[in-house]
């Protein structure tokens, strides 16, 4: 029914909601820490991740109209994988 998707929805945004201004400290350290790089590179970083976020979702809705909407319940854990691997080799540890 339209109110438990309402509900759900509530909550995931509740739950991932913090998650991008994290992402964003971590770039920061990243960039500024780890490599020593100045913080004005930080938009670099924003372009190139909203113009990967487009292309990811560009891809994906490719995929998911040659495959249809159950290629997602494999798509997402590879994508998810990757991620995790990223963020474990390139991530900033304080």
């Amino acid at each position: 029914s339209m109110w438990f998707l309402t509900i759900i929805f509530s909550v995931f945004g509740a739950v991932t909601g913090g998650l991008l201004p994290l992402t964003d400290y971590q770039m920061l350290q990243l960039l500024t820490r780890k490599y020593g790089l100045p913080k004005t590179l930080y938009g670099r970083q924003r372009m190139m991740g909203s113009v990967s976020y487009g292309l990811t979702n560009f891809f994906t809705g490719l995929l998911m109209d040659f495959y249809g909407p159950a290629v997602m319940f494999y798509l997402f854990p590879i994508i998810a994988a990757i991620f995790v691997t990223l963020l474990f080799l390139f991530g900033y540890s304080s």
